[in-house]
């Protein structure tokens, strides 16, 4: 309980949106008989949006890789879908 009013006291004098992200973990400690808590801030940065340029860029890209690499879907032996390529390494983003 001292710990919620501790971070509710700290949440209130630091300003609204200091921490986009708190979270709270606690343990009990059956040797010490005590409750031992951590408290995690975090601050999230908002995604800024993409501007039309680097959407065509991305575009392209994928398209590069698309006609090297030549991706085909297959099910092996256990049921599971995998990737088979037409050259090595295009499973880690080569593409010439």
């Amino acid at each position: 309980m001292r710990n919620i009013i501790l971070l509710a006291a700290l949440l209130a004098s630091s300003g609204a949106g200091a921490a986009d992200s708190v979270s709270t973990s606690c343990t009990h400690s059956r040797f010490y008989g005590s409750m031992q808590c951590r408290t995690v801030f975090s601050e999230v940065a908002s995604p800024r949006a993409l501007t039309a340029a680097e959407i065509e860029e991305a575009r392209i890209a994928d398209l590069k890789w698309e006609t090297f690499c030549m991706p085909e879907r297959y099910v092996d032996s256990l049921g599971m879908t995998r990737m088979r390529f037409a050259h090595s390494g295009c499973e880690y983003g080569r593409s010439e």
